[in-house]
């Protein structure tokens, strides 16, 4: 545990609607296998996570949706 509070949010495409009920990884490594933390977005599709300083890639999944292979996140 420990680290500092840090948010991931989700929209649809136009990059305004908030996707809710997604099942949000944070991983150490692109392949998503070393999973550190996992969350599920609310209404306004945020998941929040406590983390250390680093580089992190986030991976999105939620039945009927199709996102990108990951997002690589800094957090400081």
């Amino acid at each position: 545990a420990g680290g500092s509070v840090w948010t991931y949010t989700v929209t649809l495409p136009d990059g305004t609607t908030p996707v809710a009920d997604v099942i949000v990884r944070v991983c150490t490594d692109t392949a998503g296998t070393n999973v550190i933390r996992s969350s599920v977005t609310n209404s306004s599709g945020i998941a929040t996570f406590y983390l250390q300083p680093g580089t992190y890639y986030i991976f999105c999944e939620k039945d009927g949706y199709n996102f990108s292979t990951y997002d690589t996140e800094v957090v400081s």
